[in-house]
């Protein structure tokens, strides 16, 4: 009889032992390096030893914990507030998207701490300073340093006006280029907006990047 159960049930048991076969054959790996995690499992077997006795206070702790987290779910202003957040970075979005491009093109963001950094680097034991020196402005009509009707445009060589106040920063729409810093001054013509030009990505700090306008690398 003993026999006839073992014909009977013995095909059955094939699937388990292929199975078998294989989890051992996965296992293998892990066996050759037991000798050298086995120190490590059994520190952290000793430190769990120490420390399990102490975790019955933080459990009881615990269930206060997540009945405020109940209490916090179930309040019907909670589901309000986190609505109004998503909103408002809804809104954000194309805002967000447009000053990135600022930091992580041009690294803008950057260079602003490190220069307000700077600002008061120098001193002694008696306190910081700021060292500056005054820049006079170009005699002549419409002069940046007096009233003036329209933007000054000569006729001496000094006195054209340049300025770009909203200058490229490779945000959506804009062209791939870090304007601010990287205007090139061209003396005796009148300059306002943006320059003709793709006057690259290449800011202070940042090493090994390309420009788009003449493809060279910065050392």
């Amino acid at each position: 009889e003993t026999f006839a159960v073992g014909t009977e049930q013995f095909p059955l048991q094939r699937p388990f032992l292929r199975n078998s076969a294989g989890l051992m054959a996965e296992l293998r790996p892990g066996f050759r390096v037991l000798p050298e995690t086995a120190p490590v499992m059994a520190d952290a077997f000793e430190t769990g030893i120490r420390t399990l006795p102490r975790t019955p206070p933080f459990n009881r702790q615990l269930a206060s914990v997540f009945d405020s987290l109940a209490e916090f779910a179930d309040d019907p202003v909670v589901p309000l507030g986190v609505q109004r957040l998503a909103d408002t970075a809804a809104v954000l979005r194309p805002t967000v998207a447009f000053l990135t491009p600022a930091q992580t093109v041009c690294n803008y963001a950057t260079l602003w701490f490190r220069n307000v950094a700077s600002l008061l680097s120098e001193g002694d034991s008696n306190g910081t300073w700021q060292r500056f020196i005054i820049v006079a402005t170009p005699v002549g009509p419409n002069s940046e340093g007096t009233p003036s009707s329209a933007p000054a445009n000569g006729p001496g060589i000094d006195n054209h006006l340049h300025s770009n106040p909203y200058p490229n920063t490779a945000a959506p729409g804009q062209p791939r280029e870090c304007e601010a810093g990287n205007q090139g001054y061209v003396p005796g013509q009148t300059t306002i907006g943006n320059i003709p030009g793709n006057q690259g990505t290449v800011t202070s700090g940042q090493s090994g990047a390309t420009t788009a306008a003449t493809g060279e690398v910065t050392p």
